[in-house]
C-alpha cells in the first residue's frame, strides 16, 4: 500500500516518521508524524493522541463528549428534529418538513447558519435558567478547527478553511480506500454504501474512535467560521446523504454556502463551550 502523505516532497527537509496504524475497519494506515512549518494541509493529516474522555448530556437527551480540549464538549451526533421542535414551540413556531420523509430521530434539515445559531443561543438560555449549565458556560458550532479536532486529527498552525479547502488532497475519514467501505456511512445513493435514501437517524453507523457519529455523510454540518477573509460565506462540514463525488468526501474538504442558506442536506451540531476554562 502506498501512503500518500510519503509522497509530498513538499514537506522536505523537515523531520519524519512514519507511524503505521491498524484502524478499526482493519486497514493499516501510515501516517506521516511532521515537525514545525508544514503546511496547513499536511498538519491536518497527522493524527493526534486521544486524551481520556468524558461523557455527559444535556436536558434535552443529546449526549456530549468532553476531553479533547479543556472546556469543550462536542455532541455526539448531529441536532435531531426532536430537539428543534422543542426550540421551535417555544417561539411557536413550525418545522419546515423537506419533501422526504423523517422520524424524530433524524437530523433536522434545511436549517440556516442563523437558524442554527439562534437554537444555541435559545439552548444557552434554557439550561442557564434551568442550572443545567454553568454561567460561564454556552453552545455555539463547531468551529473549523474543532471539526478537525472530531476527525481525531490537529491544524498544527492558523489558516482560512478556504485555504485548507483549495489545498485538499489525502485521507477520507475511514482510511485511504476510495470508494467508502460498506456501512461506513450515508452517502449518494449511487455510491450504494448504505441503504437510505436520504437523511438516517442520528447514530445509524459506527461512532468515530472518539464517538462521535456522522462526522462523514448524513447531512453538512455548519461551522463557526467564515470561509475566507471576505465574510460573505460560513463553512461546512461532512459532506451529506446527496455526496456522491471523491472530492467532496474527503476528511479536508469544506463547503461554503451564505449563512441564510436553506439546504435539505444541511444540519448541524452544537458544542458547549466553558469560557472559565477553555483554550483556543
Amino acid at each position: 500500500m502506498v501512503c500518500f502523505l510519503c509522497l509530498h516532497s513538499a514537506v522536505s527537509p523537515l523531520k519524519r516518521a512514519r507511524q503505521w496504524t491498524l484502524t478499526a475497519a482493519g486497514l493499516l494506515v501510515c501516517s506521516v508524524l511532521l515537525g514545525t512549518g508544514l503546511s496547513p494541509r499536511l498538519a491536518e493529516l497527522a493524527p493526534f493522541h486521544v486524551p481520556p474522555l468524558t461523557s455527559w448530556t444535556n436536558s434535552l437527551g443529546m449526549p456530549f463528549v468532553g476531553g479533547l480540549k479543556p472546556g469543550l464538549k462536542i455532541c455526539r451526533w448531529e441536532t435531531r428534529v426532536r430537539d428543534y421542535k422543542r426550540f421551535l414551540h417555544e417561539h411557536e413556531k413550525s418545522l419546515k418538513t423537506p419533501s422526504f420523509q423523517q422520524t424524530d430521530n433524524h437530523p433536522v434539515v434545511g436549517i440556516s447558519w442563523v437558524e442554527a445559531k439562534a437554537f444555541c443561543d435559545w439552548l444557552t438560555t434554557l439550561e442557564k435558567r434551568e442550572g443545567t449549565i454553568a454561567s460561564t458556560a454556552f453552545y455555539r458550532l463547531p468551529t473549523d478547527r474543532e471539526w478537525t479536532l472530531m476527525l481525531g486529527r490537529f491544524v498544527e498552525e492558523d489558516a482560512l478553511p478556504r485555504d485548507l479547502d483549495e489545498n485538499a488532497d489525502g485521507a477520507f475519514v475511514w482510511g485511504l480506500s476510495w470508494p467508502a467501505p460498506q456501512g461506513s456511512g450515508n452517502f449518494g445513493k449511487d455510491e450504494g454504501v448504505d441503504h437510505f435514501a436520504f437523511t438516517a437517524p442520528v447514530g445509524s453507523f459506527p461512532a468515530n474512535e472518539l464517538g462521535l457519529f456522522d462526522v462523514a455523510g448524513n447531512v453538512w454540518e455548519w461551522c463557526e467560521d467564515w470561509y475566507d477573509e471576505n465574510q460573505l460565506y460560513r463553512v461546512l462540514r461532512g459532506c451529506s446523504w446527496r455526496t456522491e463525488t471523491f472530492r467532496n468526501t474527503l476528511a479536508t474538504e469544506r463547503h461554503a454556502h451564505l449563512p441564510q442558506a436553506q439546504v435539505d442536506c444541511y444540519g448541524f451540531r452544537c458544542v458547549l463551550v466553558d469560557r472559565e476554562v477553555f483554550v483556543e
